[in-house]
């Protein structure tokens, strides 16, 4: 039990006021609360007018959400209607039937009669410090994937003040592998330069001790040059030899080579890495110094299994919606990197400017491994609900609108999945996955399908290969809008209904009928024939085709999977 003047920093505190009056506070510890009238939820609420599973409550990344889990009358956060997971701030209340859940500042002092038993994780200490441990961990595990996706780069590293706290976190309980492997890459990183400025500080230190004592040995003896314009070469002494250049190392008989082209602002250390080589082995083959600047269009010779990285400039006019994420994301280059090379645009971009990008004129491109996608199973489809939802994961390959909603059968992620890995064979711009269904099924919100995992709705591709961002588009944590018709990519979007219609496995795909000519138009400029075009997109109404008409559905596709085969109860 709680007592008076208690600390509740850390925690989410949430006071409940019932229909008769009466209050009890809580102090959210765990990573949910399950509020409804059945009996296994974390909060019983013995009121008609609260549905069995009402609602929930959870803690992302530090903040406190709420989820809508399909109660018919609905759950309220200040007078309005909770339609998607919502963020909640101190002071909002949130009605759910009769009763109002009220957010309360972290730290209160509360009466000991009023407070309930404390909900919080089994196992977790309700220490203060341990609280803040935790909620350290969770930036790590947060920092540790950034790292990961964004292609483990050194300025996502965390600094050396924070690696101590982390080594203590990890000596009580071992962390994740993901979070090791990242502060062990710093720690290395912090190993190097200490090293190096311990021995540039003990060499400058034994300089400055020894030069007054070997001042009078190497004082230079002065003879009159042999012309004005000459000055006398100094005497080279046995303990000073004259620099050499570092000669090249014998070429590796069984080791090809190949020739790369230096680009503006690259180093010795990023070439290494491109092909999985060593500074050493390609400054000393090269005739360089270590850590030497390169000049751009310097051509090396590096000996390596690999074939040779060629880039092209290539000079592209910004369109309205275009942003450094988005041509990064478009051309397949580092965000840093492409700035650097721009510097004279300034943060922002403005439609006409130029950007010079210099891009891979073999970009890499992800075959199609249906193998390598591997699904969980056991999910499936039971009438209008999901059991055993299956969460549709993080991935470069797409951006999910709200993860929270991102729930599927395993027959339909796996076809879902199978199909994007198909379309990033030829498609490298931003894809957007929106609403699948919640984790336990049913409606939510303003839609009428999304119940039972089978829904996805996929936004059009952008033109400009990302979309743009605007506060007033804010939802589930994102920024993304949707784009209008005029800036769909509608030869990208004949390519995704095309990879979703070769899986087999979609009954539907729903596009208002006011966009039916524009994706005709892109099928017939990608070489699809009429019959093929009449069979995939419909010609009339009424008429049996994969993509039919919904109205309003102009800034997405609705994609409507079957029921599987291990689905008996799915209601196709």
């Amino acid at each position: 039990m709680a007592h008076w003047g208690d600390n509740f920093k850390g925690a989410h505190m949430l006071r409940l006021v019932a229909p008769d009056g009466t209050t009890r506070v809580f102090a959210l510890d765990g990573p949910e609360l399950k509020v409804g009238s059945a009996r296994d939820a974390d909060l019983v609420l013995d009121d008609p007018t609260v549905a069995p599973q009402h609602c929930r409550l959870f803690d992302q990344g530090g903040a406190l959400m709420l989820v809508d889990r399909g109660a018919p009358i609905g759950t309220y956060i200040n007078f309005e209607r909770c339609t998607e997971p919502t963020r909640l701030i101190e002071g909002d209340r949130v009605g759910v039937g009769g009763h109002v859940l009220e957010v309360m500042p972290a730290r209160s002092q509360v009466d000991p009669a009023q407070v309930a038993e404390q909900i919080r994780l089994a196992g977790s200490p309700w220490a203060e410090a341990d609280e803040r441990d935790a909620a350290f961990a969770r930036r790590l595990a947060q920092e540790a994937r950034a790292w990961h996706e964004c292609g483990r780069p050194r300025r996502l590293l965390p600094p050396a003040a924070r690696l101590a706290h982390a080594a203590e976190l990890d000596a009580r309980a071992p962390l994740d592998p993901p979070i090791r492997s990242w502060l062990e890459r710093a720690a290395t990183r912090g190993r190097r330069r200490q090293g190096a400025r311990w021995t540039l500080s003990g060499a400058a230190l034994g300089c400055a001790l020894t030069a007054p004592l070997l001042a009078p040995l190497f004082t230079p003896v002065t003879t009159p040059p042999e012309s004005p314009h000459l000055a006398a070469a100094p005497t080279p002494t046995p303990s000073e030899p004259p620099a050499t250049k570092p000669s090249p190392g014998p070429p590796r008989p069984d080791v090809p080579s190949v020739e790369h082209e230096v680009i503006p602002e690259e180093t010795l250390a990023e070439i290494a890495a491109l092909y999985g080589t060593s500074e050493r082995l390609i400054a000393g083959r090269n005739g360089l110094a270590p850590g030497a600047t390169l000049a751009p269009g310097t051509r090396l010779q590096i000996q390596t299994r690999l074939p040779a990285v060629v880039r092209e400039r290539v000079g592209h006019r910004v369109e309205p919606g275009d942003s450094w994420e988005g041509l990064a994301r478009r051309f397949g280059v580092d965000v840093s990197r492409l700035r650097a090379h721009n510097r004279e645009l300034g943060p922002d971009l403005h439609p006409g400017q130029i950007v010079t990008i210099w891009a891979r004129r073999d970009a890499p491109r992800r075959s199609f491994e249906p193998a390598a996608l591997v699904v969980p199973s056991g999910s499936t489809s039971v009438g209008p609900a999901l059991v055993h939802a299956v969460q549709i994961p993080r991935s470069r390959d797409y951006d999910l609108r709200c993860p929270l909603n991102a729930h599927a059968s395993s027959f339909t992620a796996h076809h879902l999945l199978n199909a994007i890995a198909r379309l990033r064979v030829r498609y490298r711009g931003q894809l957007i996955i929106g609403d699948l269904s919640r984790q336990d099924g049913g409606s939510y919100g303003p839609h009428k399908s999304h119940q039972s995992g089978r829904d996805v709705d996929v936004w059009l591709p952008h033109r400009a290969g990302s979309y743009h961002e605007d506060p007033a588009c804010s939802a589930c944590g994102t920024l993304w809008c949707r784009p209008d018709p005029a800036e769909v990519d509608w030869a990208a979007t004949w390519e995704l209904v095309r990879v979703l219609a070769d899986t087999d496995a979609v009954r539907n795909i729903f596009l208002d009928r006011s966009l039916h000519p524009e994706l005709r138009a892109a099928a017939r400029t990608a070489g699809a024939d009429e019959e093929t075009i009449a069979r995939t997109i419909q010609p009339r109404s009424g008429a049996p085709a994969l993509v039919t008409h919904i109205a309003n559905h102009t800034k997405h596709i609705h994609v409507r999977f079957r029921c599987g085969p291990d689905e008996p109860d799915c209601h196709d």
